[in-house]
């Protein structure tokens, strides 16, 4: 991944980032991206390294004589993707701590923590964006620091700076939520809400609890809290909050649902409702369209899975499932996506492959066709015409992306034509989800 072209701002700068140190715990990677059609989880990493990246990235603006000189220590620097059954998201997670370097040591000056999301067809080329934006808003902090009290911190040593740690016990000291003998009871409106312990407590509400009758889910509990209305009784599911605590035990609220919160070591975890399974969802997408879409995501979600809190940005996380059987394509097996574009005309045309229709596209549709002869050429043909016709030849287990053209009868356009990989993705990804949004309208 490449940090080159994304540019920062520092607002009344005053400051100068001098070094960066890689304190994270694992720094082989800054996470995972998940690519091609069966969205196969796949480790991501900065080209040359965090260290050497974000020195470049951060030193943009030229050091001045007046600037302080600071030192960012790196304690989280991650990327993810979720493919749920009709969309897909990038998040970006930035723990930062920035330290000023004066006579005796360095003192810490500002500790900071962001979580980026965004959503699209095709989102892997959303992370740098992300880890722009994220670097961006954790500098917009800068200046609120109090400098001149900045030297009442502790001094720390280079060596000391350096050392990788995880979330250990000198640093759950500072969050009160991880000290506390109890939690208090009330509302966590957000994480840090949360994390301080500091809950509302103004909000009347009430909690149901129904036992689990599905699968793998008997002996647990279902949590239903309600708050309500002190004038007419009125009850109201609680929902848009980070969680909530009944003054002995606190519950989390992910995907939709309440589940407890177990403390682990210097944080906490829980069980909950596993996601979909990515490349399942995918591959029955393309196989069944949204229907078998759905039917994937009902079939692969909703088992028990680990979870854990991250207590630097609150943010959820998964324990890395292997990827899907679904996402592992036999060497010997391949894919042939043929597909046609929205826009032009719309007179469906016949798809065939060595003489046997395959399909039909009309409008804004694709098809694939499992391919594992490939010692022989695939002669595809689009509305049975020589003119029509185009030879292929798989050679590993790559899919082999074919557009057909918007305008079939226009002389002077290719009818069929071989794409690169990267185009045919993004191409389909943006047809399936056309789809999807006409399903949505049509079922309004």
């Amino acid at each position: 991944m490449d940090l080159n072209g994304h540019t920062l701002t520092l607002p009344e700068r005053t400051t100068y980032i001098a070094k960066v140190i890689d304190a994270r715990p694992q720094q082989a990677s800054i996470g995972w991206v998940q690519r091609g059609l069966a969205n196969a989880r796949t480790t991501a990493a900065l080209r040359n390294g965090v260290e050497a990246d974000l020195t470049t990235f951060l030193q943009q603006l030229p050091q001045r004589p007046t600037d302080r000189l600071l030192l960012l220590r790196v304690r989280q620097l991650a990327i993810s993707e979720h493919t749920g059954a009709f969309s897909e998201k990038a998040f970006a997670e930035v723990a930062l701590e920035y330290l000023l370097r004066l006579d005796d040591g360095y003192h810490l000056a500002l500790s900071t923590a962001e979580t980026i999301e965004s959503s699209g067809v095709e989102v892997t080329a959303h992370h740098a964006n992300n880890i722009t934006q994220a670097f961006q808003q954790s500098l917009n902090q800068l200046a609120t620091v109090q400098w001149d009290a900045v030297a009442a911190s502790p001094a720390l040593t280079l060596e000391q700076i350096q050392r990788p740690q995880e979330l250990e016990v000198g640093e759950a000291e500072t969050y009160p939520v991880l000290t506390a003998t109890a939690p208090k009871a009330g509302i966590y409106p957000d994480f840090l809400a949360f994390r301080n312990n500091m809950p509302d407590t103004t909000t009347v509400y009430v909690v149901e609890r129904k036992p689990r009758t599905g699968a793998n889910w008997k002996g647990t509990t279902e949590i239903l809290p309600y708050t309500v209305n002190m004038k007419t009784g009125q009850r109201t599911a609680l929902r848009n909050v980070w969680g909530f605590s009944d003054g002995q035990h606190l519950y989390v609220l992910h995907n939709s649902r309440f589940f407890p919160l177990e403390r682990e070591g210097a944080g906490f975890g829980f069980t909950g409702f596993s996601p979909a399974d990515a490349g399942a969802v995918t591959t029955a997408a393309f196989a069944g369209g949204l229907i078998g879409a759905g039917i994937a995501a009902a079939a692969t979600s909703g088992k028990p899975m680990h979870f854990k809190v991250n207590m630097r940005t609150g943010r959820i996380m998964d324990d890395f499932p292997t990827p899907s059987a679904a996402a592992r394509v036999p060497s010997d097996t391949t894919q042939l996506i043929i597909y046609r574009r929205a826009g032009g005309d719309k007179t469906p045309v016949t798809v065939s492959i060595n003489d046997q229709p395959v399909g039909s596209l009309s409008g804004a549709a694709y098809l694939v066709v499992p391919w594992s002869t490939k010692q022989h050429e695939a002669h595809v043909c689009v509305s049975g015409g020589a003119d029509y016709c185009l030879t292929v030849l798989p050679t590993n287990a790559a899919p082999v992306y074919l557009e057909c053209s918007r305008q079939p009868t226009d002389p002077t356009l290719p009818p069929l034509t071989t794409v690169t990989n990267k185009v045919g993705e993004f191409n389909v990804k943006g047809i399936r989800l056309r789809q999807e949004q006409d399903a949505k309208k049509q079922a309004k």
